[in-house]
This record gives structure tokens, C-alpha cells and sequence, in this order.
């Protein structure tokens, strides 16, 4: 799992349904930014080098969509249609 899995997978889910298209960007920029850090500095201890990057991914996307709800940011219909039916077997 790297820093763009996390919203790919985490945005499945209907706990992070506030967290939209620009806060997932800003967390894959954020985990691609980690990473940076772990190569070019020793900021980072060699042993967290591997998960540095995807916890500032998932630090930025999580905290991204509670700021986001928080604000208010209102979720789109087709958005809230489409995590409803997400996990439900078709009856025939």
C-alpha cells in the first residue's frame, strides 16, 4: 500500500465520503512529498523510512475530510447514492 492506494481504497468507504477530490490529491502530493524526505534527509529514522510516506498520506486525507466536514462541505447526491448501494447484494 503506497500514498496513492490510500485514497484510492480509503475513498471506498462511506466514513470518508468528505474527503473529496482535492484532499485526495493533497495526500498522494503529501506521501510523494514524505518519501522525498525519507530519501534526501535523515529527518526520518531508517527504520520508518518504508511507512513515513503513507502516514502522511493517510495523516493529510484523513484530517483533510474532517476539516472538510467540519467546514461544512456538503457531499454530492450521486456521491451519497452510490456509497449506499456500495456493499449490497442485488436481489433478484
Amino acid at each position: 500500500m503506497g500514498p496513492m492506494s490510500v485514497p484510492m481504497i480509503l475513498g471506498l468507504l462511506p466514513q470518508f465520503k468528505h474527503s473529496d477530490g482535492k484532499i485526495a490529491i493533497a495526500s498522494i502530493i503529501g506521501g510523494v512529498f514524505g518519501f522525498v524526505v525519507t530519501q534526501t534527509t535523515d529527518w526520518v529514522p531508517a527504520d520508518m523510512e518504508t511507512a513515513f510516506p503513507l502516514f502522511v498520506t493517510l495523516l493529510v486525507f484523513i484530517v483533510g475530510g474532517v476539516l472538510n466536514k467540519k467546514r461544512g462541505g456538503s457531499v454530492p447526491p450521486a456521491v451519497d447514492e452510490l456509497l449506499m448501494y456500495l456493499g449490497k447484494e442485488e436481489r433478484k
